[in-house]
């Protein structure tokens, strides 16, 4: 079934442009990262850096992006970038890795309270318990 499914042309297209845009801003993010750490902000350094961490990231060889970091550091260094461009990189996936995860992880366990919790008219929390199928 899902060898006929078919995006089509517009739904390339949005899918395209919604790429780019995250592409953008994340490029945005390591942008904004080296002002933020005071330090000189090399943009074909970080162009190429940046390449480089997303072709690291497509490689699952290190748990948690940390491939990412060494990369686009090493990259920064390479192409003349400062050697001070650590503290970005890592500002950086801060930002973009870990501070995501935490926000999921809040939504997820106050989603998870929210659904496994019942107030009964009494005013006590009573849990939910899962109904057995094999149940009458």
């Amino acid at each position: 079934m899902l060898a006929s499914a078919s995006l089509g042309p517009r739904g390339w297209g949005v899918s395209f442009l919604g790429r780019l845009l995250y592409w953008t801003s994340d490029l945005a993010c390591l942008a904004i990262a080296f002002p933020a750490t005071r330090t000189a902000l090399p943009w074909r350094a970080l162009l190429i850096a940046y390449a480089a961490g997303q072709l690291a990231a497509l490689l699952p060889i290190m748990p948690g992006g940390l491939g990412v970091i060494g990369s686009m550091s090493a990259a920064l260094a390479a192409y003349g970038g400062p050697t001070t461009a650590l503290a970005p990189v890592l500002l950086y996936r801060l930002i973009s890795y870990w501070a995501i995860l935490l926000a999921g992880a809040i939504c997820y366990l106050s989603l998870w309270r929210q659904h496994s919790v019942v107030v009964s008219t009494t005013g006590s929390p009573t849990r939910i318990m899962p109904v057995d199928a094999t149940d009458p």
